[in-house]
C-alpha cells in the first residue's frame, strides 16, 4: 500500500481526527487483509499520531493484524457459553488438523486461527467464522465435515 493510498483512506475521514484511526485501520487491513509496519509510519505522518500511539491501538484490539491472514481465516468463538458447550475441543481439533495456533497462519498460507471471545451467536454455540460465513452448533464431526470442505477449496 502506497502512502497516497494511506493519505486517501485518511482523507475519507478528515485524517486529522485521532478519532477516526481505527475505522481507518480497519479501511486498510479491509483493503491488504493485514496492517503492514510499514504501513503504520505512513499513517503516524499523515494523521500527526505518534507511531507508539498507533501500535498501542493495534495491540490492544484483536481484530487488527500486522501479518497476512490465510485465505481462509478462521475465527473460533471462547466465550462462556461456547466454552460450555466444548469449543476447546474443536480448538484442539483445529489445531491438530491444521498444525497452527492462535495467530498463526499455516505454511502454505490456507488457514489462519484466531480465538475471540464472542461470535455474537450465544445460543447457537459453539461457533466458528471462516471469512465471513459462520457456523452454529459445531460438534466433532460437523467440523470435520466444515474443514475438509475448505481443505478442497483452492
Amino acid at each position: 500500500m502506497k502512502k497516497q493510498d494511506i493519505s486517501n483512506i485518511s482523507k475519507l475521514y478528515n485524517g486529522k481526527n485521532r478519532s477516526e484511526l481505527i475505522p481507518i485501520l480497519q479501511d486498510i487491513q479491509n483493503h491488504i487483509g493485514f496492517i503492514p509496519k510499514s504501513v503504520v509510519a505512513a499513517i503516524a505522518d499523515n494523521m500527526n499520531i505518534p507511531t507508539t500511539k498507533i501500535h498501542g491501538v493495534i495491540t490492544f484490539y484483536k481484530q487488527f493484524r500486522y501479518n497476512p491472514g490465510g485465505t481462509f481465516h478462521i475465527r473460533i468463538c471462547r466465550g462462556t457459553a461456547c466454552h460450555m458447550n466444548n469449543s476447546k475441543i474443536l480448538l484442539e481439533a483445529i489445531q491438530n488438523r491444521l498444525s497452527i495456533k492462535d495467530g498463526e497462519t499455516d505454511k502454505e498460507g490456507k488457514f489462519s486461527l484466531e480465538i475471540v471471545p464472542c461470535l455474537g451467536a450465544c445460543n447457537k454455540g459453539p461457533v466458528i467464522g471462516i471469512n465471513n460465513e459462520f457456523y452454529t452448533g459445531v460438534n466433532q464431526k460437523t467440523l470435520d465435515e466444515i474443514l475438509s470442505l475448505y481443505q478442497n477449496m483452492k
